[in-house]
């Protein structure tokens, strides 16, 4: 199974990042909307899926999806994606100690970020996940006093 550190990484490449955001489409369509499986060993990610659907594939599962939804994968989970061609929205992806950080003084969180899984995002729902999302990938490309914490707190 391969296990890529990022998409665009090679092993034993340097990278300095610890979050990543980019679209769907622009990792999805140079592979025909289909990405095979694969783990990250040190990443997690969330699919924010704004319009379209697909089907998120595990180990030992299929799981499908519609928008509005968000996808949780945790960090060492074999993991793959078959995505219709109207599909949009964004894959964050961060280092798994920012999440366990997190999780290790809120055992809610901890449960959650177990589990590869769909989340449903209701309307009232959708805007807010939304707007944090697109928060991230707009302070990416900054380079503001302060733009590190500010991540953190919107991941």
């Amino acid at each position: 199974m391969p296990t890529y550190r990022l998409y665009r990484e090679r092993t034993g490449e340097a990278g300095d990042f610890w979050l990543h955001c980019e679209t769907i489409l622009s990792r999805s369509t140079r592979h025909n909307y289909e990405i095979t499986p694969h783990r990250h060993e040190a990443l997690f990610q969330i699919l924010l899926i704004t319009a379209g659907s697909g089907e998120m594939l595990g180990s030992n599962s299929t799981c499908a999806f519609q928008a509005p939804c968000a996808l949780f994968v945790p960090h060492d989970t074999v993991h793959a994606f078959r995505f219709a061609r109207d599909i949009e929205g964004l894959v964050i992806t961060a280092l798994s100690d920012t999440l366990l950080s997190v999780a290790a003084v809120d055992r809610q969180i901890a449960e959650f970020a177990a589990n590869m899984q769909v989340v449903p995002l209701p309307a009232e729902n959708a805007d807010a996940a939304s707007i944090a999302l697109h928060a991230i990938a707009d302070e990416l490309v900054k380079s503001a006093p302060g733009r590190l914490a500010i991540l953190e707190a919107l991941l």
